[in-house]
């Protein structure tokens, strides 16, 4: 049976999507949330339960007696923030899937949400300086956009599988097609939609309004990203269209 890793892409509705698994998934298969140790979601969850939490152990220790067990037909899924490369040095067969989003809505969602967080979240070292550029209002939506911290997210992440190494990306623009698909490849019933909460207070409407200038300037430096979104919308309604 197959081995699922999610990637949770930041501010492509991941949060959301975790407690679908737990409320639906984890009824069928173990669903192991690698968020790091102090995250209070982060353990093995079977039936909507979280049966024990994240050790120190390294990823490959933790999933270990459930790969062995995969190899005698039963399947698991992780659901984690890491990179696609990550995940290959423990699950290199695994079948991986993600949410994706529209670039610049996504790059809008990620700025807003740093820019009105009245605590830190958790930030590598290297990104902390460019977080408090943002909170202290000295970093525009374009600037945040173009950094090589945020610039071709969706690229940087799912090296080296790309978007042909993923046996799906689901569209969070595209919710009911994307739920169908996602429950072909986990044979699990999902609902066609999931409650998103909205974790940017100054967001009023459905969508992130840019100017042509902000709209032009992102798209240039998001390029590869794009096509990469573009190119999984027309994967994904084809798949609908052919099914």
């Amino acid at each position: 049976m197959p081995v699922f890793a999610s990637i949770h892409l930041g501010k492509c509705a991941g949060a959301a999507f975790a407690n679908l698994l737990i409320e639906r998934v984890s009824q069928h298969m173990p669903v192991l949330f690698l968020y790091g140790e102090a995250h209070p979601l982060s353990g093995v969850w079977r039936d909507r339960s979280k049966q024990t939490s994240a050790a120190t152990t390294s990823p490959k220790q933790i999933c270990e007696p459930f790969v062995a067990k995969a190899e005698n037909g039963e399947s698991f899924l992780v659901h984690s923030h890491f990179a696609a490369s990550e995940y290959l040095e423990f699950l290199p067969n695994a079948t991986f899937f993600t949410w994706l989003r529209n670039p610049l809505q996504r790059i809008s969602s990620h700025y807003y949400y740093w820019k009105n967080n009245r605590l830190e979240p958790r930030l590598s070292p290297e990104a902390k300086p460019l977080f408090e550029r943002v909170v202290a209002g000295e970093c525009s939506l374009v600037e945040f956009g173009c950094h090589p911290l945020v610039a071709e997210y969706y690229r940087g992440m799912l090296a080296p599988l790309g978007l042909d190494g993923l046996a799906l990306a689901a569209v969070v623009e595209h919710p009911s097609v994307s739920f169908g698909e996602l429950s072909r490849l986990l044979d699990v019933e999902l609902p066609l939609e999931m409650r998103v909460a909205n974790a940017t207070r100054s967001k009023l409407a459905e969508r992130y309004e840019l100017t042509t200038e902000e709209e032009s300037h992102l798209r240039a430096c998001n390029t590869a990203d794009l096509k990469l979104y573009e190119r999984a919308v027309a994967r994904l309604l084809g798949e609908q269209r052919s099914g």
